[in-house]
Order: C-alpha cells, then sequence, then structure tokens
C-alpha cells in the first residue's frame, strides 16, 4: 500500500542517509539510549569505508600508511596539522604508475537523482565555513610535491628501506567514496569507488568509454 511504502523510504532514509552522519529529529537526542545508537552508527560508518580500502591495498602488497598526521625524518618531525593541511588517509607507492597515491576517503550520502547530485559538487569544490575536498587534497600535493625528500625518508624509515627512491614520482591526489556521483565523472581530481581501489593503484584502471 501507499501508506507502507511511504513508511518504508521514510525508514530508508533516516538509517542510509540520516543516522550514519549523526543526524536526528532533535526531540530523539533527548533519549539516551538512541543517541548512543546514532553516535556508534555514525564512528562504524566512518571507520567502513577506510577499513575496506585497505584491506583492498594489503591484497597487492604495495607499501602503504594509514592515517598519516606527521612524516618523520631523521633531523625532526613534520607535524601536517600544524601546516594546516590536515590527516591523510593513506599515501599509497605504485611503482607501476610511477606515482605516490595521496589517497582520501569520503563516504557520501547516497543521491537517487540528478539535481541531488549539486550537493557532491559543492563539497569538493565550495570553499565556505570549511575548505573544500580538493582544496585540501591540492594544498597537501603541493606541500608533498615541494618536499618529496621528506617524505622520501620518511618512507625509508618507516619502511625499514634505506635506498627507496622516489626521484621519478609525481605525488597524486585521489580519492575514493563509498558510492558513484556523476561529479566523478567531470571531477577536476580523480574519484574512485571503493571497488576500484586495486586496479588504480596497480594501474590496471580503465576508464569506461
Amino acid at each position: 500500500t501507499r501508506r507502507s511504502s511511504d513508511l518504508y523510504e521514510a525508514e530508508a532514509s533516516l538509517y542510509l542517509n540520516a543516522i550514519p552522519w549523526g543526524k536526528m529529529p532533535i526531540e530523539w537526542c533527548d533519549i539516551a539510549s538512541f543517541k548512543k545508537y546514532m553516535n556508534r552508527k555514525h564512528d562504524e560508518h566512518d571507520k567502513w569505508l577506510d577499513d575496506n580500502v585497505e584491506n583492498s591495498i594489503k591484497t597487492t602488497e604495495l607499501h602503504y600508511q594509514r592515517t598519516i598526521t606527521k612524516l618523520i625524518t631523521k633531523k625532526q618531525t613534520y607535524s601536517l596539522l600544524a601546516e594546516n593541511l590536515g590527516e591523510i588517509d593513506f599515501l599509497i607507492i605504485s611503482p607501476t604508475t610511477k606515482k605516490v597515491f595521496v589517497a582520501d576517503c569520503k563516504h557520501l550520502l547516497g543521491r537517487y537523482d540528478a539535481v541531488n547530485q549539486r550537493n557532491d559538487y559543492d563539497h569538493f569544490n565550495v570553499d565556505g565555513k570549511h575548505k573544500s575536498y580538493n582544496t585540501r587534497m591540492n594544498l597537501k600535493i603541493q606541500w608533498l610535491t615541494k618536499n618529496k625528500n621528506i617524505l622520501e625518508e620518511h618512507f625509508q624509515l618507516i619502511f625499514k628501506e634505506p635506498t627507496l627512491s622516489l626521484k621519478d614520482y609525481a605525488i597524486e591526489g585521489i580519492f575514493f567514496v563509498n558510492t558513484p556521483t556523476f561529479y566523478m565523472y567531470n571531477s577536476d581530481l580523480r574519484i574512485y569507488t571503493f571497488e576500484q581501489v586495486i586496479d588504480v593503484i596497480t594501474g590496471n584502471h580503465i576508464d569506461p568509454i
């Protein structure tokens, strides 16, 4: 019936596009047990995508690092937070592509019509109270490219490979997302779904024609 389908749609919106993002009706926040549930789902939701991406990276046996807030050299430690770069979700060394991928994971809301895709465009491009995803990523790329010698020494130390060289490597910023978005097909920086991780970092990804 129409009534039951409306209820199903409302429930789906809550558990797919509201609660995992820490959103619920204000009056529900007064219920301690429900608020605790929402907070738990929010934390699980944030971790889910990163875990899936990491599991895919592990199968390739490439050198990578997760949740990077600083780079370490023999002389000093460089805080990415102090440089106003923020945390990097993944750094991945890809010998096949001769790239160091700077990857951030973005858990996007499901978009079921073209009009709402504009919200994804805004998140990636429009600077407001917070810097857009692209602005933050470009700052990371610029700093790491300028300081590739620091990144190289950092890798040499954490992977215990003193001869590791990034001399011929490019620094490329990419995003891994949980669900496709129209914006990913004309984005300034490449965006891939989490199912594409392995092909992207091993140089086997082929764009659809």
